[in-house]
């Protein structure tokens, strides 16, 4: 896939993501009023959590690419980081980091996890 998302860093502010500052900024994303689930969302602090958690998708997508282009040796990364081998992702099953790295790094990226 060729289309690169929006450049970081994006900010929040008041139930927008945004890159620029905030007298010319480019929006990202609104945080709108509205349903999930068929439940409506009306915690402000839920939506402030949710913008902030958009506005850090760059950082995160680039730390998990700098974890990916680590090159240790199974033996040394299992002595330095032993429990980070086998983990649990959001459905409880247990699955090496590499896997959850590629699958976050593949959907981030619009890839093939």
């Amino acid at each position: 896939m060729t289309t690169q998302h929006t450049p970081g860093p994006w900010n929040a502010f008041a139930g927008a993501v945004f890159t620029g500052t905030r007298e010319e900024p480019t929006f990202i994303a609104r945080i709108a009023k509205g349903k999930n689930l068929g439940r409506t969302i009306k915690c402000w602090e839920t939506k402030w959590m949710n913008q902030q958690l958009i506005a850090a998708a760059p950082d995160m997508l680039a730390a998990l690419q700098i974890m990916d282009g680590l090159h240790m040796p199974r033996t040394e990364l299992s002595y330095l980081y032993p429990s980070l081998l086998v983990v649990r992702d959001f459905n409880g099953e247990e699955l090496p980091l590499r896997v959850i790295i590629d699958r976050a790094i593949a959907k981030a990226t619009g890839g093939d996890a």
